[in-house]
């Protein structure tokens, strides 16, 4: 097994820390397995669950660019493995600005996320994660609809939507964690559930290649909101967020498959 060299081993009982400018963090051993793949190299943000004491204000990249979120109003609940997750109640969110720089200029890339939907089936659509523009309607964007309670993905490049994608079946559970996972290998966007590459339907398609590279402007990055458009920070989650990972390659199947199985045990359902 072969250990993130950006974290100096202390392991203790299972854990090992890791000190920041903004504090500590402290990670549960099982989660620094880094393989040598391409997913791994390529890993641009890596919003970890910690394992004990959570940074109230922060939650720490574990990339090798530190590109670690803000927290406004979510709280760390703790959860049945023992690591720390973030509850939102519906105006809460992460600031992950830091993040866009290393992937402006993305042609490909995956958003893998756990989730907890406190309501599968919401009065109002509750957003995961949205990268935007402040002043325009361009975006990449992951929800949860409340008109079909299924999950959507899409891009609009100022005001003109570029792609969008459907899973064909409610797929949620209220209170349950979810791995959710967009894909986009440079011809199209995918989307995932639990591992699997659910059946989904294509509503839209007038440029289907376009993802970060081809939207100028994005200078929001959030978790559980949106902000884009001049509306500031809407359309919020609510439900409980465990770690996130974007990476600028595009995970093919299998590799979804597998970073599910090998991270599932961690956010089991209470």
């Amino acid at each position: 097994m072969v250990y993130s060299p950006i974290v100096t081993p202390k392991a203790v009982e299972g854990w090992a820390s890791r000190s920041f400018d903004l504090g500590t963090h402290t990670y549960d051993l099982n989660d620094l397995y880094s393989p040598d793949t391409e997913l791994y190299k390529s890993v641009v943000l890596d919003l970890v669950s910690p394992k004990y004491i959570p940074n109230k204000r922060h939650v720490f990249d574990k990339s090798k660019y530190g590109n670690h979120g803000t927290i406004t109003g979510a709280v760390w609940r703790q959860l049945p493995s023992g690591l720390w997750a973030l509850s939102f109640d519906g105006d809460d969110l992460i600031n992950i600005d830091d993040a866009l720089t290393p992937i402006a200029s993305d042609t490909v890339g995956t958003i893998n996320m756990w989730v907890k939907a406190g309501d599968a089936t919401p009065a109002a659509t509750e957003m995961f994660i949205c990268f935007g523009d402040t002043d325009a309607t361009t975006i990449i964007r992951l929800y949860l609809a409340s008109a079909d309670a299924k999950l959507y993905a899409d891009a609009y490049d100022g005001g003109v939507k570029q792609w969008e994608r459907r899973v064909n079946v409610a797929p949620f559970t209220d209170d349950e964690f979810a791995l959710i996972t967009l894909v986009h290998n440079g011809t199209g966007p995918n989307l995932y559930f639990n591992g699997l590459n659910v059946a989904q339907t294509v509503v839209d398609s007038t440029d289907s290649t376009v993802w970060f590279s081809a939207l100028g402007g994005i200078d929001n990055g959030r978790i559980g909101c949106a902000n884009y458009g001049t509306n500031g920070n809407f359309i919020f989650f609510t439900g409980i967020v465990g770690k996130v990972l974007y990476s600028n390659y595009g995970m093919l199947t299998r590799d979804v498959l597998s970073y599910y199985n090998r991270t599932r045990g961690m956010y089991v359902t209470s």
